[in-house]
């Protein structure tokens, strides 16, 4: 038996948001899919593009918060659940830190997560957005020239159904296992669309930012850059854009 709850819904704001409000439908260790999202979220309040019929995927995956490294280890398995999957489509995708995926410098999938606490105890969801058979107009303007689908890259339609499925079993054979932050990191780390020794600018919390030179992934998952001649070790922001 398998150790996630597989629901699909025909239609919901976010499916992160549905999975967190909702509680009384949906226990830990529930995989929630949407078929139509229509205020999907992105990182710093952006919004994720909306997701119709068999567009794209929308994907949220609720764990129980049971100890002080599942906030930091379960994206990095999400990640990599995701890699596989596109691998197994012959696609190459590689790791832009924290939880984006890039084929060809073009966003094909987006993962935000979210906690939430009552009383002692703690719920974790990591929403998984991945980009299936959209055509380049689908996508809003803003983003119409940074973002790629499976179908744009192949010509092919897939089942957005199937790589729902397959994702979440990558997941749950990773949590299954014992996968470690440490681990994950180690298959992350090749995957990095940033090679050492580029130029990165990074967008931090409080509307700060910094430039510096990209080493690596720390043994946590977090990012090494070397600015303002000492090295940084952050575990917060995102790369906003690699100086080539």
């Amino acid at each position: 038996m398998g150790l996630f709850r597989f629901v699909t819904i025909d239609r919901c704001g976010s499916t992160n948001t549905e999975l967190l409000d909702h509680p009384e439908l949906y226990p830990p260790y529930t995989a929630l899919r949407a078929l139509v999202q229509t205020a999907g979220k992105g990182r710093w309040g952006r919004r994720w593009a909306d997701v119709g019929v068999d567009q794209g995927l929308a994907l949220s995956l609720l764990f129980p918060l049971e100890n002080s490294e599942d906030p930091f280890r379960i994206p990095l398995l999400s990640v990599l659940g995701v890699h596989r999957v596109l691998r197994r489509r012959g696609v190459e995708s590689r790791y832009r830190w924290p939880n984006d995926l890039y084929v060809r410098g073009r966003k094909i999938c987006g993962i935000l997560n979210e906690a939430r606490f009552c009383g002692e105890k703690g719920l974790f969801v990591t929403g998984i957005g991945v980009n299936v058979n959209q055509q380049e107009e689908d996508f809003p303007p803003e983003v119409r020239e940074r973002a790629l689908s499976l179908k744009m890259l192949s010509g092919r339609e897939e089942d957005p159904g199937r790589i729902a499925g397959e994702v979440v079993d990558e997941i749950e054979g990773m949590v299954r296992e014992g996968v470690s932050r440490e681990r994950a990191v180690v298959s992350l780390e090749p995957l990095c669309d940033i090679s050492p020794g580029e130029a990165v600018t990074l967008r931090l919390p409080l509307n700060r930012s910094v430039t510096g030179l990209f080493l690596g992934l720390g043994s946590r998952g977090e990012l090494r850059v070397k600015a303002e001649g000492r090295e940084l070790l952050l575990s917060e922001g995102e790369v906003e854009r690699v100086v080539r």
